[in-house]
């Protein structure tokens, strides 16, 4: 636990990378926000410790997906870079055409 002179703050839950990972992601986005905010770290931080502290509050299954990204060289140390790969691979954009396939390939039944 995180003590500030204010209290104890609780540390958001490991994320979790089954079922819907885009609500996951949303929630613990949210979640990590508010920690930051609340232990007074959010800007102050620099860039390697906050990716230190988004890996180790995501969780074993968030630090296995991290070792799965490539960064170029300048992306290397960017918390903006890191965030946005998890956004990408959490929240990956839908193919509209073949959604749209997919809806009217449905058929209903009658009654």
């Amino acid at each position: 636990r995180i003590m500030d002179v204010s209290g104890v703050f609780r540390l958001p839950d490991p994320m979790s990378f089954e079922g819907n990972v885009s609500e996951n992601w949303k929630r613990f986005c949210k979640k990590f926000e508010l920690y930051l905010v609340a232990t007074c770290q959010g800007k102050k931080l620099k860039d390697e410790l906050k990716i230190a502290q988004l890996l180790n509050l995501l969780g074993d299954d968030g630090l296995d997906v991290y070792n799965t990204f490539k960064f170029d060289e300048h992306e290397k140390g960017s918390f903006d870079c890191a965030f946005e790969k998890f956004e990408f691979y959490c929240c990956p954009q839908k193919n509209v055409v073949f959604e749209r396939f997919k809806f009217y390939k449905i058929k209903q039944e009658e009654g």
